[in-house]
């Protein structure tokens, strides 16, 4: 495999790696903490703010990468307490679990699914009702994705995906894609076999001695 091959793979896959424009937009969105220890020259964090350590007992919102890095930084102490975002918590899961199809995900994070699988590792407590929460959207709203690559005009296409996470964006274009390269094939619009040139010369040499 090339060295470009391998940079595709990574551009679309939606597993979180180093390469992935997907999962570095994902650990974009924002995640509610509260200093739980004085960290030195952190200041710069707190926009409210004016001083140059970040004092115990503040409350801000950190992007997810952030966190997860001071979590990590040293797993003897917790220097954040980290609370779920709203969209993700247990009234917004009940919202999901009683029609998700009516739901704008888009609007709850461009990144729903992506940002989720993230927050199970991050949050002891609700970790697992997130992972089932998502995984049962995902599969209540796969089904009229599909339907509706399958059956929407292109002119339609922006009205249909507005309400759709960036994952499930991807899979209706890939839907339609599917859907166009079978219409092409059933009315032999593909793998129509052509006369060689050298054929096609032969012809015509044999035409003009005729």
């Amino acid at each position: 495999t090339s060295t470009r091959e391998k940079m595709e793979t990574f551009k679309s896959s939606y597993c979180p790696n180093y390469f992935s424009i997907e999962d570095i937009l994902a650990t974009q969105e924002r995640v509610p903490v509260e200093v739980e220890t004085d960290l030195k020259n952190l200041g710069f964090l707190d926009q409210g703010a004016d001083n140059m350590d970040l004092a115990r007992g503040t409350k801000l919102e950190l992007p997810y990468w952030c966190v997860e890095g001071l979590n990590k930084s040293d797993q003897s102490r917790s220097y954040l307490m980290v609370d779920i975002p709203k969209t993700f918590k247990e009234m917004f899961r009940e919202i999901m679990s009683a029609d998700p199809l009516v739901v704008d995900l888009h609007k709850m994070g461009p990144y729903y699914y992506e940002f989720g699988r993230h927050l199970i590792k991050l949050s002891q407590t609700e970790g697992e009702a997130i992972g089932e929460s998502i995984s049962r959207t995902f599969m209540s709203r796969f089904r009229e994705i599909l339907d509706s690559s399958q059956n929407s005009a292109d002119t339609d296409s922006l009205k249909v995906t507005s309400k759709m996470d960036m994952l499930e964006r991807m899979l209706y274009k890939e839907g339609q894609k599917t859907k166009q390269g079978m219409d092409a094939w059933l009315t032999r619009k593909t793998g129509l076999i052509n006369t060689s040139a050298m054929v096609a010369m032969h012809r015509k040499r044999k035409a003009n001695f005729d």
